[in-house]
């Protein structure tokens, strides 16, 4: 199974990507047994450090604020937006530190993605092939949801979709910043690290998702839903040996989950 390398000291192939042809500017190289690291191992602890210090805290404070075995329910709708713009910002910044590691090997997040769109039909064709992706996604969620009873109550759901145009503006360019950094930083990034230092893309894979299930600290039973689809993404990542349909469906699934399919009023 092929991973992909940008690596630009190398030549492109000339063999065409499944819908984006290999870009000379680019300079990206597919290797196939030998998987060389993008960034160095110590980078890679200081991000799972990053990770771990964002997964206690975020812990500790869910904890301070329930009592054990205490349901609470607010008697006042909080306010969203903090916590969408820490969310950006956090985004940003561990996608900052990841490309400081790629840019001492000499790697650039386009190459990390799978390279630029050759054309506006490549736009096109990625995310059309997103779509088909995201309608598998939503299933997988809806059925990892039901087998471990993760689905919460329409009261508990109100008080966390964006409501009005600001809310929903800034939840979109939180969906949006979730696609492009996230996938860049599991899939592109520790996917590969994983890969590269097991020597196995199926641990790989299986890595970047339960880190990318426990960096979603909502309970357990949530952590491993949203690892099985961390999974799928680095499936879908590996099958296409590309990037772009996997931020495009990323994307989708957090305006579709966050906020569409409540205005919708549907019932998964």
């Amino acid at each position: 199974m092929r991973v992909l390398v940008a690596l630009n000291t190398e030549q492109a192939e000339s063999r065409s990507l499944v819908g984006m042809p290999a870009d000379s500017s680019t300079q990206q190289v597919f290797v196939v047994a030998k998987k060389a690291p993008v960034a160095s191992y110590t980078h890679t602890l200081g991000l799972l450090g990053l990770f771990a210090g964002y997964f206690m805290v975020a812990f500790i404070l869910n904890s301070s604020t329930q009592e054990p075995g205490a349901s609470v329910q607010p008697t006042a709708r909080p306010n969203l937006l903090p916590g969408y713009f820490e969310s950006i910002a956090f985004d940003w910044a561990i996608l900052w530190y990841v490309w400081r590691g790629l840019r001492d090997r000499g790697i650039g997040l386009l190459q990390l993605s799978g390279g630029r769109w050759a054309s506006p039909r490549h736009v096109l064709s990625s995310l059309l092939l997103a779509v088909p992706f995201w309608i598998l996604w939503e299933a997988v969620a809806i059925t990892v949801s039901r087998l471990l009873a993760t689905t919460g109550s329409a009261g508990s759901d109100r008080w966390v979709v964006p409501e009005g145009a600001i809310e929903v503006s800034i939840w979109i360019a939180l969906s949006l910043t979730a696609g492009f950094c996230e996938e860049l930083i599991f899939r592109g990034y520790l996917q590969h690290q994983f890969s590269a230092f097991f020597r196995n893309n199926i641990i790989g894979i299986f890595c970047q998702g339960i880190i990318f299930g426990l960096v979603h600290p909502r309970g357990w039973q949530a952590v491993l839903t949203i690892s099985v689809l961390g999974w799928l993404y680095g499936v879908w990542a590996t099958w296409r040996r590309d990037l772009k349909s996997n931020i495009f469906a990323h994307a989708m699934s957090d305006i579709w989950e966050g906020w569409l399919k409540h205005l919708l009023a549907l019932p998964f």
